[in-house]
């Protein structure tokens, strides 16, 4: 019977903290328990999701690609091959573009389109905080969601991006729909950060963390 309990609480405690890794994906301990900007928004959120990945660039290489988040922008650097199989149409931008590299208080990031997942209308989050090359926080109108990007430097040529999510969605119904869309938060979150990852490590081998205007000018 005792052998039983321990074994049941060990399942349960080895459950508990594979699930807390994957929804902190990337992130180290010491990223998960900082305090960040956007954190002071908002209700008491009963979730709170911190990712992160190492990105071997530049902080304002980094940038140059996060400014551009939103489908009304530069999209998601998503899983194009997939969402072209499930007829999901998202644009995501191959070079920096000059008419997405600025963000300001107030503007409106889609995050996703109308229609998508089954939901009638645009999910977007209004702009509350930018610092060039540092942070954005997004929140959601209801102001039950707060999500925030954060470039933190770990030397010349390197640093981390974090991503933080926390929601105040709890009750009832919502609290089931919350839970059955964390793994395609996670996935669309992952795909995100190392999207932007992939291009600015790919701007800094090809020209050596030289701006891409020439091809932002070519591309507009």
């Amino acid at each position: 019977m005792v052998s039983k309990l321990l074994l049941t609480v060990a399942s349960a405690a080895t459950l508990l903290v594979a699930r807390r890794a994957v929804r902190d994906w990337g992130a180290t301990k010491s990223e998960c328990g900082s305090v960040l900007p956007g954190d002071d928004l908002g209700p008491d959120p009963t979730t709170v999701l911190t990712r992160a990945v190492t990105v071997k660039a530049p902080s304002e290489e980094v940038w140059r690609w996060l400014v551009q988040l939103g489908e009304n922008r530069g999209g998601s650097y998503g899983y194009q091959k997939l969402e072209d199989v499930l007829g999901i149409d998202v644009p995501h931008a191959d070079c920096v573009k000059p008419r997405w590299q600025h963000l300001v208080e107030g503007d409106q990031v889609v995050l996703v389109g109308p229609g998508r997942f089954g939901g009638p209308d645009a999910v977007a989050h209004s702009v509350i905080t930018v610092v060039p090359q540092r942070t954005i926080v997004l929140v959601s109108d209801e102001r039950n969601e707060v999500r925030s990007f954060h470039i933190r430097l770990q030397g010349p040529d390197t640093c981390r991006l974090v991503s933080r999510r926390r929601s105040a969605r709890s009750r009832g119904w919502e609290r089931i729909v919350a839970e059955l869309f964390e793994p395609v938060d996670l996935l669309a979150t992952r795909q995100l950060l190392l999207g932007i990852k992939a291009h600015a490590e790919a701007s800094v081998r090809r020209n050596g963390a030289v701006p891409m205007i020439a091809a932002a000018l070519e591309g507009r």
